[in-house]
């Protein structure tokens, strides 16, 4: 399996201990993560993940999502010790950051990639003249 064909959503936290099966993108052991079974997929062909690849393949996942630019205020935006769910911007991190006001909850990904945005004084032009 190559890493390219990791989708983060189609692959579950082994509850408990962690499996001794080989990780199907590096081959690594142990495992944490294992792919949901689906009604088309044979469920003796199970692909495992490690938490490296697993995390990799969330942070690729975060990266390719584009907010766009203004929507999200990071000035109102305060971190939590507790996050609050989901991140409401990808939907696969916990939100650490969020707005009292709008209830707004992202991700420390998100968030950055949106103050970036913010500070970037050429993103919300509209272009040239």
């Amino acid at each position: 399996m190559s890493f390219a064909d990791v989708k983060s959503h189609n692959f579950v936290k082994i509850s408990g201990h962690s499996d001794r099966r080989r990780c199907s993108v590096c081959g690594k052991r142990p495992t944490k993560y294992q792919e949901r079974i689906s009604h088309g997929s044979s469920p003796a062909i199970q692909r495992m993940l490690c938490r490296s690849c697993y995390s990799r393949a969330v942070s690729r996942e975060v990266a390719s999502i584009i907010a766009l630019p203004g929507v999200i205020d990071t000035t109102n935006l305060v971190k939590r010790t507790v996050p609050s769910g989901k991140c409401q911007v990808c939907n696969l991190q916990p939100a650490v950051w969020s707005d009292p006001k709008s209830r707004v909850h992202v991700c420390d990904q998100c968030f950055k990639k949106a103050k970036h945005d913010d500070d970037d004084p050429f993103s919300s032009s509209p272009g040239p003249p």
